[in-house]
């Protein structure tokens, strides 16, 4: 659901892991691209600003 943002003008986030909503699209391309790359088996190489 962390990456749920990309689509969604109100973004889902944990409140109880600290999580922050992310409303800068390029931030959510990262995560997304990210979490892609995590999905099929190898490590996320964007950071975040």
């Amino acid at each position: 659901q962390r990456f749920l943002s990309f689509f969604l003008k109100s973004p889902m986030h944990d409140y109880t892991k600290g999580e922050m909503p992310v409303n800068n699209l390029y931030q959510q391309h990262t995560m997304l691209r990210n979490a892609i790359r995590e999905m099929g088996g190898y490590e996320a190489d964007e950071e975040m600003d």
